[in-house]
């Protein structure tokens, strides 16, 4: 038995991190934004963007000052993902790569989330061969924030079986 058990893990970013299915080592997302491409000096515009691009166009302004603080100090990290390349920063996955892991996953999605998480969820789901694929009711992204009761009862019980 390895160091890990099982993994838990939640929509993962939206920048492509597997390639499609089909054998042509597509993304099946294609090409990931570049938001701090062309906005290197403007973080909270760059920010804004993303945001409002995930969920709805002036979501990042109807933030709370807090949240959008919060959103803010990850700009960092959000520059160095878009501005580097996607193998550099998120090296691309197959399936057939995904197929040969054999710890159990746990794959959680929110039933409001945004089409690309749904889609990179269900290519994971698709490709991994011991997954569980649970959708939280009422949650969007994060689905942990939506319904935090639901989510860390789903977590706990993945985790306890397995």
């Amino acid at each position: 038995m390895g160091a890990c058990s099982s993994f838990a893990g939640w929509e993962p970013g939206a920048g492509p991190g597997t390639r499609s299915s089909s054998g042509d080592g597509a993304s099946p997302l294609g090409g990931r934004p570049r938001f701090f491409g062309s906005l290197e000096e403007d973080s909270v515009t760059a920010l804004r963007a993303y945001y409002d691009g995930i969920h709805g166009r002036g979501a990042f302004d109807n933030l709370p000052a807090a949240a959008r603080a919060d959103v803010l100090a990850h700009s960092f990290e959000m520059r160095q993902e878009m501005l580097t390349t996607r193998e550099q920063y998120m090296p691309p996955i197959s399936c057939g790569e995904l197929s040969r892991v054999t710890t159990p996953v746990l794959i959680i999605r929110g039933e409001n989330s945004p089409p690309v998480f749904q889609l990179i969820s269900d290519e994971l789901a698709r490709c991994l061969l011991s997954d569980t694929t649970v959708v939280i009711p009422g949650a969007g992204h994060p689905p942990n924030a939506g319904n935090p009761a639901y989510f860390n009862q789903v977590v706990g019980r993945f985790l306890a079986s397995h």
